[in-house]
């Protein structure tokens, strides 16, 4: 529906340039001018709940085709009328953009606690990826050194027990050589 009043006003737009052109008198002028601002004033309601800003817009150039129809015809009074009617649609119009833009910085600083959150909460996650990669890493080192421990232990009680089996064969040796010297030198009873 905007649209419409939209392609109206541009018609009443170029049909007023023509008269002016054309030299056409003050009273076609103003009409021209008065259907223009209508248009406008029309596009304007049509869009108040859609678009607040654009709505001011389209007052703004109802205003200036209004006033312009009361300067080419003095005393319009129809004009007058719609100037004083517009005045307060003009306001009403401010202070919805004014709440609009409000809302709109609500959702921008929202936006923006949003993102610090989020960067806020990556940077945390990034840091306790960081300390489980470090605490796996200790662990790994530290299971690494057990393990080393662990065989060095094994290596030594191994060597160990190695001593000790050759203490152990070489005690054995000595213990038989005893045996067979002795059983050497003492002689057997005859029987």
């Amino acid at each position: 529906e905007a649209d419409r009043f939209e392609d109206a006003s541009q018609a009443f737009g170029e049909v007023m340039s023509l008269m002016i052109e054309s030299g056409a008198s003050s009273s076609e002028i103003a009409a021209a001018a008065f259907n223009q601002g209508l248009s406008n004033y029309f596009q304007a309601e049509s869009l108040r709940e859609l678009s607040p800003r654009e709505a001011l817009a389209a007052a703004s150039y109802s205003r200036d085709a209004f006033l312009q129809a009361t300067r080419e015809r003095q005393g319009f009074r129809r004009a007058s009328m719609r100037l004083d009617a517009l005045a307060g649609m003009v306001e009403e119009l401010m202070a919805l953009v004014e709440e609009e833009e409000e809302k709109e910085q609500e959702q921008e600083a929202a936006l923006k606690t949003f993102k610090e959150q989020v960067q806020q909460q990556t940077t945390n996650m990034l840091k306790q990826i960081a300390d489980l990669q470090q605490l796996i890493a200790n662990n790994e080192e530290a299971h690494a050194r057990r393990a080393q421990r662990a065989e060095e232990k094994a290596e030594a009680r191994e060597k160990k027990a190695d001593a000790r089996e050759k203490k152990l064969d070489a005690k054995m040796a000595k213990l038989l050589m005893a045996i067979q010297g002795n059983s050497q030198s003492t002689p057997c009873p005859d029987t």
